[in-house]
C-alpha cells in the first residue's frame, strides 16, 4: 500500500510537471525545476546563446581580389588568343601566343575560384553553385581545345582562326564567370557583417560587387562601374 502511495505521487509529480529537459520548451526558453522559463544569464542554454557569434565582424577571404584577378586574366587571355590569329602567318609568334594564352588560362582560372572558396568556407555562404558548375564545365571545354589546338600547332598544322578567337572568347567569358560568383559569394558574406556603430575617420574604400555607394555620398558612373566608393 505505501509503495502504491509513492508512486502515485510521483506520477502526479511528473504529470504536474511542464518539462523535464529544455528540448520539451518552446523558443529559447529553459527547463528549470520543471517549469519553462526565459533564459538567465546563469542558465547554460543563455551562455551558449551568448557564446555564438551572430554576425561577422568583416568579410573574410579574399573574393574581391580574386574577382580582380579574374577579370585582368580574362582580358588578358583574350587579347593573346587575337594576337596568335593575326600572326598566324608566322609559326613563331602565333604558336607563342597561344601557348601563353593557354598557360595563363590555366593556371589563373582555379586561383579565381579559390578566392570565392576562401569566403564561401569561412562565411559559410553558398555563393552560386550554378554560376560555378557552368564555369567548370567551360574550364574543362576550353583547356581541352586550346591544348589541342596549341599541340596542332606546334605539330605544324593549321589551326583555323575563327577556332582561336573562339577559344579566346570563351577563356574571357569563363574567367568572368567565376569572377562573377566570387563577388556574389562576397556579397552574401557583406550582409552578415555587423554594421559600424560610429562613423569612420579618414579615407575608407570599399570594394563591392559592381556598384558600392558610400553613405550620404553619390559616386561617377566609372565609380560605379569598378564598385568602388570613398567616404572621408
Amino acid at each position: 500500500m505505501r509503495v502504491a502511495v509513492i508512486f502515485f505521487v510521483l506520477f502526479a509529480f511528473t504529470a504536474a510537471a511542464q518539462c523535464r529537459t529544455d528540448i520539451e520548451c518552446k523558443g529559447d526558453r529553459v527547463c528549470v525545476a520543471g517549469e519553462c522559463r526565459a533564459p538567465t544569464p546563469g542558465d547554460g542554454a543563455s551562455a551558449m546563446l551568448t557564446q555564438r557569434p551572430a554576425t561577422l565582424r568583416e568579410v573574410p577571404g579574399w573574393s574581391a581580389g580574386g574577382a580582380v584577378l579574374g577579370f585582368l586574366s580574362g582580358g588578358a587571355v583574350m587579347g593573346l588568343s587575337v594576337a596568335s590569329a593575326l600572326t598566324q602567318g608566322s609559326f613563331v609568334p602565333s604558336l607563342s601566343f597561344g601557348a601563353s594564352a593557354t598557360l595563363v588560362f590555366a593556371v589563373t582560372t582555379p586561383i579565381v575560384e579559390a578566392s570565392s572558396a576562401s569566403v564561401r568556407t569561412q562565411a559559410g555562404v553558398p555563393g552560386s553553385f550554378g554560376l560555378r558548375l557552368c564555369a567548370w564545365i567551360f574550364y574543362g571545354l576550353t583547356l581541352a581545345n586550346a591544348l589541342a589546338a596549341v599541340t596542332i600547332g606546334a605539330a605544324g598544322g593549321e589551326v583555323p582562326t575563327p577556332l582561336i578567337y573562339t577559344l579566346g572568347g570563351l577563356g574571357l567569358t569563363t574567367e568572368a564567370m567565376f569572377s562573377i560568383e566570387a563577388l556574389v559569394a562576397r556579397s552574401q558574406a557583406s550582409d552578415l557583417v555587423a554594421p559600424t556603430t560610429a562613423a569612420s575617420s579618414g579615407w575608407t574604400v570599399r570594394l563591392a560587387p559592381l556598384v558600392a555607394v558610400a553613405p550620404g555620398r553619390g559616386i561617377s558612373g566609372a565609380a560605379a562601374m569598378l564598385g568602388v566608393g570613398g567616404s572621408f
